[in-house]
Formats: structure tokens, C-alpha cells, sequence
């Protein structure tokens, strides 16, 4: 039984190409047999186009052309499935094509467009295959039927028989109907032109509209970029000032403040080419801002001398406004804080657009002045808190002051017995530990503030260590614990303040010393990080830092586990403090924990000095002895206490001291007596110091010390500028003020 053969073709029309009316008819039975294989309508003209493309180069390139038309049957694929074609060939005995390659490329160049109808009928049908030769060319065209056409031959047959019963006498009514096709198409394809061109519009007009969103979001955020840059309440209005009036395109404009319990608007701050002429003015006349609840409101005159409503300033003859715009700014809580308002001397300035920019804008100015007085309620409550802590150091401080004078008298007396002795040194280390506390108040706020003075000098940090170290020997010896030290850095001198890093140290060591449990230990091994850096390493096998704190152990008044038994004391600053100092001297403080019961390491890092700047101790001078003669001194405190026994103190070390307790009684004593030295108090009931002691050297010229509970950094600067040639804090040490007595007497 012999096999189904693979492809059957069924002839529906063989014609001859002799004329260009053959090539027009050729067209034409593509088309029809395509009409009758059912294919849609432009896909007719595509067949028709193509035929009429390759039927017009045989006419036109060779002769005894020759266009088959043919329904194809074949099996492809693996599963043999049945497919159907519309094929046409075009044979010709012409010399051939010579430049096909380069043809089917795209790449030939005709000056007549040879070639360019074989590229387009690639385009339009499935597939075209072409053989050519010296002898002639064969072009065969493809095209699959539309899915679901099965033309049996009896179908096929009666299409045949229609397409040779035509006459050439019909062309010139197919060509009419193709005319007609033609019109239709170009009929169809204007109505697309012009339903382009208004999508066209419509996408321009979009994106217009896009560009200028875009434009209004650049400006708002640029404006919301000025008011949150701006936390001073007066730069910030000043800000949105300058800001929205450049956006609104007015010649003048201003930020007014709403009057409490009034319908005015009094102008805080104005801007544009003619602010000037707004300055010092109120908005008038605007009761429509008011009127609205909590909504945002905006008016908008195009032409006030048109509208005839009441004018909004009140200097009409002067300003010529013609085109005006306002609206509210509201606080947090929706009231009215306040008006933006603009003007211009022509007309219709101002648009829609520039009241959605400006009620976007009102509302971060809103937000804006929130944060402005936020702002200056924190920096008011910081200032409040500093002044606090100044006043209660200063009230802390004084009564501290007597004591430590009854207590260095009754030190001067041979005959006090040895346990007493011993009681004192308990009571002035007590007194002492107290001062240390009030210092660390003062210190935390100097160095939030980024105040903290730093006197330079080379310091050898193995000495100092070694001072602290010797300080800490009597809370060793309490607290039983052995505290070894390494100190192997080949390099230790560090240019910075030796007093603020021996507090870095004390605090360190207290806090070693301090959570050790009696037999523990404690070991601090110094080196050196590369050729820059001088490290201090603190281990001790304490109470440790459970995990979740280590964070936050700089922070102030932190004190890790709220468990931590009061004898431990404290308030928590000393970490804080000494995490301000090291890095106030640009290097580093790192805690280190493995947990609560696993002990503690502290790790310091600071910058070395250079080389040159490390010279050799100046051997000590000997101390200057004291004066030979008695110092008449003018000593004046308004605590009683201190007033009494600093003076039996003076008076014990062989000065000659008058007490007066107000600056009055100090003048009085001043201009009747003469002094080597005066010592003030700075808070005085009747005035102060400073004031004092320049009324004292318009007198006659004497020395000062200042001596008071008030030491923050500006206050020492106060005092200095004022005349005293010192300044103590109290409570003082009574061998620092004989010192200091000394060295500004000598000097």
C-alpha cells in the first residue's frame, strides 16, 4: 500500500503576464481567491499587494511570465498535522536576478528601486521562496488559510470554474471596485490621521500637564526644603517670605501674625522688589480668613479696582495694587497663627496654579512654625535647666564653704588628738565626694553644650596614671581588690588637659574599684595602636554590663541595672562625662561586656603628641615662700557662715582681714580703709561682684579674687574681664586660695 503523499496541490488558475492590464487582472484573482479562501480584508490587500509586487518585475524584467494560483495540502511536524495553503508562483524565462543576496539583505541600491518588491512582499506573506538562474526566475508566495477554512474539492472546483468564466472584460469593473477599495482605504486611514492627531493633542496637552505637576512638586519641595532648614522661629518666617514670593511671582509680599482677640494681621517680615512699602503695616479688611473654621482659606482678587472691596493695606495712594492674594497658616491645633499675603500692581497675576503651589506650602509653614516654637521652648527649657543647675551649685556650693574652713582651722591646732584627726579626714573626703557630685552636674552641661575648655600641654600619661593610680590606693585598700598595672607603650605623651584626663581616669578607676567584690582584681595595660594612637585597656572580673545596656552606658544619670544596691551610689554621670572629655580630645572610650557576673573592660584611645612637641620636664620650681608681711584683705560673702569662718581661716594664716556682707558695706569699708586684696562673693543681695570690684579699683588699685558657687566657663571668663585676677569655686580648698592669695600677690 503506498504511503499518503506528504504535499497535494490543486490548480485554481494559471494566467500569462503579457501586459500591464495582465499585471492589474493578476492582482485582482489574488485578491478574489483570497476573498473565497476567507481571509479578512486587510489581509486580502496584503496578498493582493505582494502578488501584484512580483507578478509587475516579471512583466516588467522578462518575458513569458506566467502566475499560478494553487491551494496547497501538506502534513508538518512530528504529529503530522494537516495544514492548507494559498500559494502563487510567478515563473519567468528572464536573464535573472543578479544581485538576489544582496537584495534579501537590504542592502542594494537602485536608483529605480529594483528589488524593493521582493523585500515588501516578504513582509505581507508567510513565506517567499525564490530560484533564480541565467534561464529565468521562480517566485513562490505563501500564505496559510485562516484557521477553521477546509475547502473540499468540490469547493475548490467551483472557485476554479468562476475564475475562468471571467472575461478580461470585467477588469475595468474590478479595477472600479478597486478604486472604490482605494477610496474606502484612504477614507479609513484619513479618519485614523485624524483620530491620531487628537490623540496627539491629548498626549501633549498630558504631558504638559505632566512637565507642570512636576514644576509645582519641584517648587513645593524646594520651599519645604527652606522651612525645614530653618529652626529659629524669626530666620524661618523670613525664609518662607522670601521663598513664596518668589514662587507666587509678586512684587511685594509678607509673613502676618494674627493679633490675639482682633481681626488684624500685624506684618512680621516682607520680601520682593517692593516689600519695603509693606513694612510695619497690618492686613485689613481679610475677615474671610477668619470666618472659615479650621479649613484653609485663600482670596484671590484678580483686580481690586475692579472689585471694589475694601482695600487689604492700608496705603493705597502709595501702592497702586491691582492684583492681590491670601491665605491662612493654621497651627497644629488648626488655629490661626498667621497670613501669607501678596501683591502686584497689574492684574490677574496670580492663577490656580499658584493657590494649589501656595495651600501646599501653608502647610508646611505650619508645620514649619511648630517645629520653630518647638525649638524654642527646648532651647528656652535648656537655657532654664543650665541657669538651674548654675543657681543650684551655687547654693549648693556655699554651705559647703565654712566647713571646709572650720575644718582646715581645727587641722591647724597641734593639739588635737589623733582620732579626732582621723574623723576630720572622714568628714572633709564626705564633703569632698559632694563637691566631686555638684562638679559632674556642671561638667555634663558644659560638655552637652560643647563648652568644655581644654588647657593643652604635653602630658605623660604613665605618670599621670600613676598619680591616679596612688589617689585610688585608700578605696584598694577598703575594697580589698588587687589592681595591677602594665604600662608597656613604648610611646605616652599626649598633647591635652591633664586635669580633664585625670577625671577620665578617676571616674574609670572609681568605677573598677567601686563593682570589684573583695578579692578581685583589676589590671590596666597601656600601648600603643600604630605610630598615632596611645590605648589604655581596664579589665577588672566584676559585676559587669548586661548586654542590652552596654549601648547606652555613656549616657548620663545611666547606671545599667536598676538593681545595683545603693551603696554603690552615684548619679551616673562619671562615664558620661568621660565619654565628653575623650572626645573633646579627639579619641575614643568603648565598653566591653560578655554580661551581668562576667566583669567589665573599659578601652581609651587618644592621639599621641608629636615627636617635636614632646620636650623634657622642666625641673619644678621651688615654691615661693609666704608673704613676710600680713596682707590686709577685704573679704565679702552674704552667707554668714562662710563669711565668719573664712575670715577666722584668713586671720589663723596671719592675714588682716575686714568682712562686709553686701556690696555696700563693702564700698563703705572701701573708701575708708585700704586693701592688698579683695575676695567677693559674685551673688550679692544689694548687686554683684563684678560690679563691685570695679567700683573698688575706681577707689584705689587692688587685686581681686573671686571666690563663688558660680563656675561655669562663662562665669570665669565674666570674672576675669571684670578685674579679678583669679577665680575660685566653691567650696575651695583652703591651701588653692593660700596659693592663689600668693601667686596673684606676687604677681
Amino acid at each position: 500500500m503506498n504511503p499518503e503523499p506528504s504535499e497535494r496541490s490543486t490548480r485554481l488558475l494559471l494566467m500569462a503576464l503579457r501586459r500591464e492590464q495582465d499585471v492589474v487582472l493578476c492582482r485582482n484573482r489574488a485578491r478574489s481567491i483570497a476573498a473565497s479562501f476567507r481571509f479578512d480584508r486587510q489581509q486580502q490587500v496584503r496578498i493582493a499587494t505582494a502578488v501584484s509586487e512580483i507578478a509587475r518585475n516579471g512583466f516588467r524584467y522578462a518575458t513569458k511570465a506566467t502566475a499560478e494560483f494553487s491551494l496547497i495540502r501538506s502534513r508538518t511536524g512530528t504529529n503530522r498535522r494537516m495544514s492548507q495553503s494559498f500559494v502563487i508562483i510567478v515563473r519567468d524565462r528572464g536573464p535573472g536576478i543578479g544581485d538576489l543576496p544582496s537584495i534579501l539583505a537590504g542592502t542594494f541600491q537602485s536608483s529605480t528601486g529594483m528589488g524593493m518588491g521582493i523585500l515588501a512582499a516578504r513582509r505581507l506573506m508567510d513565506s517567499v521562496h525564490i530560484e533564480t538562474g541565467v534561464s529565468g526566475t521562480t517566485v513562490r508566495l505563501a500564505q496559510e488559510l485562516p484557521k477553521g477554512v477546509d475547502l473540499d474539492p468540490h469547493n475548490l472546483q467551483r472557485i476554479a470554474d468562476e475564475l475562468t468564466r471571467s472575461s478580461q472584460a470585467e477588469l475595468l469593473d474590478e479595477l472600479a471596485a478597486q478604486n472604490q477599495d482605494l477610496i474606502a482605504t484612504l477614507d479609513q486611514l484619513n479618519t485614523q490621521r485624524l483620530e491620531l492627531e487628537k490623540i496627539n493633542d491629548e498626549l501633549g496637552e498630558t504631558n504638559r500637564g505632566v512637565v507642570a505637576l512636576y514644576d509645582e512638586l519641584d517648587t513645593v519641595q524646594r520651599v519645604g526644603q527652606v522651612v525645614a532648614s530653618k529652626l529659629d522661629l524669626a530666620a524661618l518666617l523670613q525664609a518662607i517670605t522670601d521663598a513664596t514670593v518668589e514662587v507666587s511671582g509678586a512684587e511685594c509680599g509678607g509673613f502676618f501674625r494674627k493679633e490675639p482677640q482682633l481681626p488684624n494681621f500685624t506684618c512680621q517680615t516682607v520680601s520682593g522688589p517692593l516689600g519695603i512699602a509693606l513694612q510695619n503695616s497690618s492686613l485689613i479688611n481679610v475677615n474671610e480668613l477668619i470666618a472659615s473654621g479650621t479649613d484653609q482659606t485663600i482670596i484671590r482678587v484678580d483686580d481690586l479696582a475692579a472689585d471694589k472691596r475694601p482695600f487689604p493695606f492700608p496705603l493705597s495712594p502709595t501702592l497702586p495694587i491691582r492684583s492681590f492674594l491670601a491665605l491662612s497658616v493654621r497651627n497644629s491645633v488648626g488655629e490661626i497663627a498667621g497670613a501669607l499675603a501678596f501683591a502686584h500692581r497689574s492684574p490677574a497675576m496670580f492663577t490656580e496654579r499658584t493657590e494649589r503651589i501656595l495651600a501646599i506650602v501653608a502647610v508646611q509653614v505650619s508645620i514649619g512654625l511648630e517645629n520653630a516654637q518647638l525649638y524654642r521652648s527646648a532651647r528656652a527649657a535648656s537655657a532654664a535647666k543650665d541657669q538651674l543647675l548654675a543657681v543650684l551649685s551655687h547654693e549648693l556650693r556655699t554651705p559647703l564653704t565654712p566647713i571646709f574652713a572650720i575644718l582646715a582651722a581645727i587641722e591647724r591646732y597641734p593639739d588635737v588628738p589623733e582620732k579626732i584627726r582621723s574623723d576630720l579626714h572622714v568628714i572633709s573626703r564626705n564633703l569632698q565626694l559632694e563637691a566631686r557630685l555638684i562638679d559632674d552636674l556642671l561638667d555634663l552641661t558644659r560638655i552637652n553644650k560643647g563648652k568644655i575648655s581644654l588647657v593643652r600641654e604635653v602630658v605623660d600619661m604613665h605618670d599621670l596614671i600613676r598619680s591616679v593610680r596612688q589617689l585610688c590606693q585608700v578605696a584598694v585598700d577598703a575594697q580589698q581588690v588587687q589592681f595591677e598595672m602594665q604600662l608597656e607603650a613604648h610611646r605616652y605623651h599626649l598633647l591635652g588637659d591633664a586635669g580633664r584626663l585625670q577625671q577620665v581616669l578617676w571616674n574609670l578607676f572609681s568605677n573598677a574599684i567601686k563593682f570589684t567584690p573583695a578579692g578581685g582584681m583589676i589590671e590596666l595595660q597601656t600601648s600603643n595602636v600604630g605610630n598615632t594612637g596611645f590605648c589604655i585597656r581596664l579589665t577588672d572580673n566584676g559585676r559587669g554590663i548586661g548586654t542590652d545596656l552596654l549601648e547606652r552606658i555613656f549616657q548620663p544619670f545611666e547606671q545599667g541595672d536598676i538593681s545595683i544596691p545603693p551603696e554603690f551610689g552615684g548619679l551616673g554621670l562619671g562615664l558620661a562625662i568621660a565619654k565628653g572629655i575623650v572626645d573633646a580630645h579627639d579619641g575614643r572610650i568603648r565598653a566591653e561586656s560578655s554580661g551581668v557576673g562576667s566583669g567589665a573592660t573599659f578601652t581609651v584611645t587618644l592621639p599621641l603628641a608629636e615627636a617635636p612637641q614632646v620636650q623634657p620636664a622642666e625641673p619644678a620650681r621651688p615654691e615661693r615662700p609666704a608673704p613676710k608681711k600680713a596682707v590686709r584683705i577685704l573679704l565679702v560673702d552674704d552667707h554668714q557662715d562662710t563669711l565668719e569662718f573664712m575670715s577666722r581661716f584668713l586671720t589663723l594664716c596671719g592675714h588682716q582681714v575686714v568682712t562686709a556682707s553686701s556690696s555696700g558695706d563693702a564700698l563703705s569699708v572701701g573708701q575708708q580703709e585700704s586693701f592688698d586684696l579683695v575676695i567677693s562673693d559674685l551673688g550679692l543681695p544689694d548687686g554683684n561682684g563684678y560690679e563691685l570690684m570695679g567700683l573698688l579699683q575706681g577707689i584705689s588699685p587692688v587685686k581681686g579674687i573671686a571666690l563663688s558657687g558660680y563656675g561655669m566657663r562663662a562665669d570665669v571668663d565674666r570674672s576675669l574681664a571684670a578685674g579679678f585676677s583669679a577665680h575660685l569655686t566653691k567650696p575651695c580648698d583652703l591651701s588653692v586660695l593660700n596659693s592663689t592669695i600668693e601667686k596673684v600677690l606676687s604677681t
